[in-house]
């Protein structure tokens, strides 16, 4: 997987988690703000970086996902974080 993020976080990237979800590879990117096309084609190149490392039979979904910083990052229902950007806490 951190092969598959080489060059594609932005600014905006405030997470990546990646787990199994109904019986495919998922992987959630989380940007503040809405997504744009820009990053959706970020998020498709890293899918298409991550299915060149396995046979043809994993199922490999990624998607982008809009959240609003400062609220909390949610791991969509996935096990682990590979990105993560610090974000300082705001009172």
């Amino acid at each position: 997987m951190l092969r598959a993020l080489w060059g594609i976080p932005t600014p905006e990237l405030r997470g990546v988690v990646i787990g199994e979800r109904e019986g495919a590879v998922a992987a959630d990117f989380l940007y503040d703000g809405e997504v744009t096309d820009d990053q959706r084609e970020l998020v498709s190149l890293a899918e298409t970086y991550f299915i060149a490392d396995f046979l043809p039979e994993v199922v490999v979904r990624f998607r982008a996902i809009a959240t609003r910083a400062p609220e909390p990052l949610d791991m969509q229902g996935l096990d682990w974080w590979v990105y993560l950007r610090w974000e300082p806490d705001v009172e």
